[in-house]
């Protein structure tokens, strides 16, 4: 895969995962829901934001030879 159609899965799978958090959040009792949708994407932003910088330092085509 390329460099771009990676960058682009990896931040479809992303939303996909954020969505999931949401749906998870929206069976719960109604004083937890703001708390699990917080933290599940606060975990996953980061999780996302690591990789993608990660990522670009190492296989950015303007870095690799």
């Amino acid at each position: 895969m390329s460099f771009t159609s990676t960058f682009i899965a990896v931040t479809i799978f992303m939303f996909i995962l954020v969505f999931l958090v949401f749906k998870v959040a929206n069976l719960t009792k109604k004083k937890d829901r703001d708390v699990i949708r917080i933290a599940g994407t606060g975990v996953i932003g980061s999780a996302y934001l690591a990789w993608a910088v990660t990522y670009m330092a190492h296989y950015h085509p303007a870095v690799t030879p």
